[in-house]
């Protein structure tokens, strides 16, 4: 199950530019300064894959071409990346524990 903005792995970015173009990148890419390259992606699959994470990490627009990632949309937008805190206590120690995890939108001001 994907943990958003876990940084103890490999950390990814997707990042749509249009509908039919997106950066992407990845921290376990080497060396770190290589340079960037075009390439085309023809695998359906793959195009869902990608399309699945930005709906999944999407927390209150998506911008599309059409209509064809609504059912993508509606799977995830009950859910929204978010942080958890929870506060213990341990003897004279008091512990704030922060997560990333995906939760209720909450409602801002």
């Amino acid at each position: 199950m994907r943990t958003p903005y876990d940084h103890s792995d490999e950390v990814e970015l997707i990042f749509p530019i249009s509908a039919r173009m997106l950066v992407r990148g990845s921290s376990k890419r080497r060396p770190a300064n290589a340079i960037s390259r075009h390439r085309d992606i023809s695998d359906s699959r793959k195009v869902r894959q990608l399309n699945r994470i930005v709906a999944q990490f999407s927390y209150r627009l998506t911008i599309g071409q059409d209509r064809s990632s609504d059912d993508l949309i509606r799977i995830h937008v009950a859910l929204v990346p978010t942080i958890t805190t929870e506060v213990r206590q341990r003897e004279k120690e008091i512990q704030i524990i922060c997560r990333n995890v995906f939760g209720a939108r909450p409602v801002l001001s």
